[in-house]
């Protein structure tokens, strides 16, 4: 239902759709991948947005392959309960969708898009802390909050591609950096799989809040603070 509902909204959307350039020529995949990635690894604020989506979707994966066990088996939540904290993610989605705009025009993109880093990162942290007062109240702030940051990020570094990137060229960028983000998914998956046998559930959570932390750094090397402006 969810893809449906998305689809009709779709319908909904008023801004004209460009034109598709016309491709003289053959080019082929092999040729679409080698331009698409070409143009990435010279655009200093392309790299720094793949190298942080990646190591983003990394420390994500070692969340999510945590998050239930912990609550599950360490803080014993019953599956209703661990339901409803999934909900106030999304919730908290739809607020940072709402808020993203506000934060780009008071912020900037670059410097909205590092805050919402760093607050996930928080974020993260706080579902390892309810030892004994009110953990669920607790864990219900860090999916919210995470799931507020999480928009923001995602809105701020999707407009800032756009926003470096020729139209012609948006889907072959887009190609590389969901190539990188969906090849680390399931590495991430395995380690915080793996390293929470060994250590925990909720050890492995701070490994994840630390490695999102990290996934700022590529971009204050980027510099990617001061992007602003129209698309190329």
């Amino acid at each position: 239902m969810s893809y449906v509902c998305s689809g009709v909204l779709l319908l909904f959307l008023r801004s004209p759709e460009l034109v598709a350039a016309r491709v003289t020529g053959r080019r082929g995949i092999i040729g679409d991948i080698r331009s698409g990635l070409a143009y990435v690894l010279k655009d200093r604020v392309l790299v720094a947005l793949c190298l942080s989506s990646g190591i983003g979707a990394f420390a994500v994966a070692i969340r999510d392959s945590s998050l239930v066990l912990a609550l599950v088996r360490e803080l014993h939540f019953s599956a209703g309960l661990v339901g409803l904290l999934a909900m106030l993610a999304g919730v908290g989605g739809v607020v940072g969708g709402l808020l993203a705009h506000w934060a780009a025009t008071r912020f900037g993109f670059g410097r909205s898009v590092m805050v919402a880093i760093l607050t996930t990162a928080a974020a993260i942290a706080l579902l390892t802390a309810p030892f004994g007062v009110a953990p669920a109240v607790l864990v219900g702030i860090g999916q919210f909050v995470g799931g507020v940051s999480g928009a923001v990020y995602t809105i701020g570094q999707l407009t800032m591609r756009q926003l470096v990137t020729p139209p012609d060229l948006l889907g072959r960028v887009n190609a590389v950096r969901r190539f990188l983000v969906y090849a680390l998914f399931p590495v991430g998956g395995l380690v915080g799989g793996l390293g929470g046998a060994r250590l925990g559930s909720r050890s492995m959570l701070l490994v994840a809040a630390g490695v999102m932390a990290t996934s700022v750094l590529p971009l204050i090397r980027g510099n990617v603070a001061g992007v602003e402006g129209h698309p190329r």
